[in-house]
């Protein structure tokens, strides 16, 4: 095994630490590495912080010495010390810090009298202390320190380092001949595991091409009726359709007794009592009689609720299917596809849709606003009621010709999922699912989220389909 040689850049303040620069060269060397320090270089020149920079970019390992001095500093106030510092941390180079104890004996060359150097030096300690770092007293105590940290490193952080070229050219050569053959063989291998693929089509199919149109549902509104909620100019404009509707009423019955057509009077006073009775206090008792014939808030919210469900799968459903496509060069096995909808959209199989039951009418009385007064609905408003109408009658819903044993080549999950399975799909061929019905609840847009996995496929292929409901 051919033995890596590190280089290990040396950083530190000059004159007052010559000996323990002295002592850490010592120490690499005995490491057998190799160590590196700036003492040949003008750390003030702009030049020599280039080549500086490039020493530091070429090393493996950083070591920084502190003792008592921040050392000189540039224009900006930094010292060179802590540029290299931070250069080398900023270059993912492993850092190993060494400072000497605080409570030291040292002169007065040895230290900063510069209080603003003393407060940067104290900053930079703190800064160092985050790494991995180790204290000393003496050269010696340095040097026992640094021995154990730089093998720690070798072992837990392995760089590049130095080889020397004592080995065959040759050797390496052929190795590398080897190697590439190898290479290619294996690119080649892989060219044939990618060709030799199924090549996978998913496509969501439906008559309305993923455009839906939404029909509301015909809703019963609960609500009582009270002469508080009309303001005058409404209560007279009512009174004024009142009359016209008395006055037709009244035309209608004379052309009826002119011709003779027999018709019953009621043998209840209290029509002819109401008659006697002012408009408003006739609308106040119509309303009373209104309110006392509502049924329960909550049995109508859930006919509303049964009945919204119902409209949404007799008009709101949109024939679909799945269809898959295998455009590789081999066979696709244990084909499975997912379909996940979003709560907007519900999927049914034939089956459902078909024995979608209309829920039992709820009683409502008659509403006296609207019954008597409809002339002031808009025609097409009053179209818009009869056309749902319509739609609602079961006499007038769609049927379908759906065998009771039909089998079905798809099964859903609860209502947000689908599953379609195929046993194999070999290659230019295609499968697709029998018809199932995706059911819209709202208008939006709305992805449906597709999964397709099979054997040979390394994992599943996805797709997402956007439906429009309009």
């Amino acid at each position: 095994m051919i033995e890596k040689k590190y280089q290990i850049f040396i950083s530190s303040t000059y004159k007052d630490l010559i000996d323990e620069r002295n002592a850490a060269i010592k120490t690499i060397l005995q490491l057998e590495h190799i160590p590196i320090g700036m003492e040949m270089f003008n750390a003030a020149d702009d030049d020599q912080w280039a080549v500086i920079k490039r020493t530091i970019d070429t090393s493996d390992y950083y070591i920084v010495i502190v003792g008592f001095r921040y050392g000189s500093t540039n224009e900006q106030g930094i010292s060179y010390t802590e540029l290299e510092y931070d250069y080398a941390v900023s270059q993912g180079i492993p850092v190993l810090g060494f400072i000497k104890k605080r409570n030291d004996p040292s002169t007065p060359e040895q230290r900063d009298d510069d209080p603003d150097k003393q407060r940067k030096l104290n900053a930079f300690i703190s800064k160092i202390e985050k790494k991995m770092r180790s204290e000393w007293s003496t050269a010696d105590g340095l040097s026992a320190e640094l021995s154990p940290a730089l093998i720690k490193q070798f072992k837990e952080t392995p760089r590049i380092g130095w080889i020397p070229a004592t080995f065959d050219p040759m050797v390496l050569s052929g190795e590398i001949a080897t190697l590439s053959k190898e290479n290619r063989e294996m690119r080649e291998r892989l060219r044939l595991i990618e060709s030799n693929k199924p090549d996978m089509e998913l496509v969501l199919e439906c008559a309305d091409g993923l455009f839906f149109d939404y029909v509301y549902p015909l809703l019963l509104v609960w609500e009582k009726l009270t002469i508080e909620d009309f303001d005058q100019n409404e209560l007279d404009a009512l009174e004024a359709v009142d009359k016209e509707f008395r006055t037709k009423s009244a035309e209608i019955a004379s052309m009826l007794y002119s011709q003779n057509i027999k018709h019953e009077k009621t043998s209840d006073n209290s029509v002819s009592e109401i008659e006697d009775l002012g408009f408003q206090e006739r609308l106040i008792k119509e309303f009373g009689d209104y309110n006392t014939a509502l049924p329960p808030q909550e049995v109508v919210a859930e006919y509303n609720t049964q009945l919204s469900r119902y409209t949404n799968m007799t008009a709101n459903h949109h024939k679909a299917c799945i269809r898959i496509e295998n455009n590789g060069t081999t066979t696709a096995n244990q084909v499975i596809v997912r379909l996940h909808f979003p709560p907007e959209l519900l999927v049914f199989d034939s089956h459902r849709i078909k024995d979608a039951k209309e829920p039992k009418k709820v009683n409502m009385p008659r509403n006296p606003i609207r019954d008597r007064y409809d002339i002031h609905y808009p025609p097409a408003f009053v179209d818009n009621i009869e056309k749902h109408e319509r739609m609602l009658n079961p006499d007038n819903s769609i049927s379908y010709a759906i065998n009771a044993f039909e089998h079905l080549n798809y099964y859903t999950e609860n209502e947000d999922c689908l599953c379609f399975d195929v046993d194999s799909i070999v290659q230019t061929m295609g499968a697709s699912s029998d018809y199932f019905y995706i059911v819209a609840t709202k208008r939006g847009t709305f992805e449906i989220e597709a999964e397709l996995i099979c054997e040979e496929l390394p994992e599943p292929m996805k797709k997402s389909f956007t439906v429009i409901v309009k």
